[in-house]
C-alpha cells in the first residue's frame, strides 16, 4: 500500500479538474510538490570507453540512445570474432576502424535516420547498411582508413559507388545520400 505522501504526490501533479464543485480548486496547477522535485535526475556528462574509443553522452532526460547502444553491442559481438570466422580466413576487427564507425552512428543518430546494420568484412572492417523505402546505402570502413561508399536507388535498381578518400568525403556522401 503507498503511504500517504506517495497518495498526496500523485494527487498533486495532477492538473485540477474544470467540473470540480470547490472553486478554489479550479486553478490549474503548474507547479510540482517538493517531492516531485526532488526526483528530478542530475544530469551529468557520461564518458564510454568503447574497444578503446572513447564517447561522451550527455544526458538531456531521455535514456541512452536504444539504437546506439544495440550497435555498441554488435560492435562488441563482432570484435569477439576470431580469425577464420567466415571459413575463407577472415581477419579479426582491426580496431582502427572502431572511431570511424562510431563516428558514423552518431552521425546517423543525429540526422534521425535508421540505425545502420553492422556486419563484419573479411578484410578486418566493418560493413555499416542503411536501409530506407527509397534507398539502400552501404559503407565499408577498411583498415588502413579506406572507404567504400554505395548508393542503390530502390525504385530504379540504379548504383552508385563512390571512391572515397578520407573520412570527410564519406561524411560529405552519407549527408548527401540520406
Amino acid at each position: 500500500m503507498a503511504s500517504n505522501a506517495a497518495q498526496v504526490d500523485g494527487v498533486w501533479d495532477q492538473p485540477a479538474q474544470a467540473n470540480n464543485a470547490h472553486g478554489y480548486m479550479q486553478a490549474d496547477l503548474k507547479f510540482r510538490s517538493p517531492a516531485a522535485r526532488k526526483r528530478q535526475p542530475v544530469l551529468t556528462p557520461v564518458t564510454l570507453d568503447v574497444l578503446g574509443v572513447e564517447i561522451t553522452w550527455t544526458p538531456d532526460g531521455r535514456e541512452f540512445p536504444p539504437m546506439i547502444l544495440a550497435a555498441i553491442e554488435r560492435l562488441y559481438t563482432i570484435q569477439g570474432l576470431e580469425g577464420g570466422w567466415d571459413s575463407y580466413g577472415g581477419q579479426t576487427l582491426d580496431k582502427t576502424i572502431v572511431a570511424p564507425v562510431l563516428k558514423f552512428l552518431l552521425l546517423s543518430h543525429h540526422r534521425g535516420s535508421p540505425c545502420p546494420r553492422l556486419t563484419p568484412l573479411s578484410s578486418g572492417g566493418i560493413g555499416l547498411r542503411w536501409e530506407t523505402p527509397e534507398k539502400e546505402i552501404d559503407l565499408d570502413i577498411q583498415p588502413g582508413g579506406t572507404f567504400e561508399f554505395t548508393v542503390e536507388d530502390v525504385a530504379s535498381g540504379e548504383i552508385h559507388e563512390y571512391p572515397v578518400n578520407t573520412p570527410e568525403e564519406a561524411e560529405l556522401i552519407f549527408e548527401a545520400s540520406l
